[in-house]
């Protein structure tokens, strides 16, 4: 029952965040919303920053397990991270804002005025989300090792840095081709799908060895304009 009602109040908040900004959402409409009394909702969140908070830990640990799930196949660097490509994407299409708010997390601050157990939970979710995004890092240095070691890096590179660098473009790639799917639609006559799969090609050839780098697709070009 406990975790029926936490999941409630997490749906109900992410919809409302999602609708209207987190700003412009109180914690009594978020209360009159799930039809919960308020000492109810106060059982499992202490505060508004809590839920929210709660929603992006729930998005590192959802991608966090398929990437490790990913890993369990044996697959090689390219297929990796195409893979990685499609589980991202998968999460921003099933869970645009929870996905959004981890993507897009820096640290807050903490909000004046809370009570110690509030800031507390806080204090404490904040680190849980430090430890998660760290193992995403070690994910994303596995990757980048397992790149150097079948050839597919340029030799030297750093493979902490790679890591980072190659989750950062993965990231970018699925922000853009979901934010600007109907232009990619309208303008290559490309799926958000297509578009990943070839602009993934343009950035394994500008960082595998040239000799290694072998693509399956030519890009579109872009429309004719009459």
């Amino acid at each position: 029952m406990a975790a029926l009602h936490r999941r409630r109040i997490l749906d109900v908040a992410t919809r409302l965040f999602d609708e209207r900004g987190f700003g412009n959402v109180s914690t009594e409409e978020i209360i009159q919303e799930v039809g919960y009394a308020r000492r109810t909702l106060y059982s499992y969140f202490s505060s508004k920053e809590l839920i929210q908070l709660s929603i992006v830990l729930e998005g590192f640990h959802s991608l966090r397990q398929q990437i490790e799930n990913a890993y369990t196949l044996e697959i090689s660097f390219t297929e990796a991270c195409q893979k990685l490509l499609q589980l991202v994407s998968e999460e921003q299409t099933s869970h645009p804002y929870r996905t959004s708010s981890m993507l897009q997390y820096s640290a807050p601050s903490i909000p004046p005025g809370l009570s110690d157990i509030a800031r507390n939970d806080l204090v404490a979710t904040i680190e849980e989300i430090n430890i998660t995004g760290r193992q995403l890092d070690d994910l994303s240095e596995r990757l980048a090792e397992q790149g150097a070691r079948e050839g597919r890096l340029r030799p030297g590179i750093n493979a902490r840095m790679a890591g980072t660098v190659l989750w950062s473009i993965i990231v970018t790639l699925v922000t853009l081709g979901i934010n600007k799917a109907p232009y990619f639609e309208a303008e290559y006559n490309l799926s958000t799908e297509d578009f990943l799969n070839q602009a993934w090609e343009l950035v394994i050839y500008g960082i595998a060895l040239p000799d290694e780098t072998k693509t399956s697709t030519t890009p579109t070009q872009p429309r004719s304009k009459k």
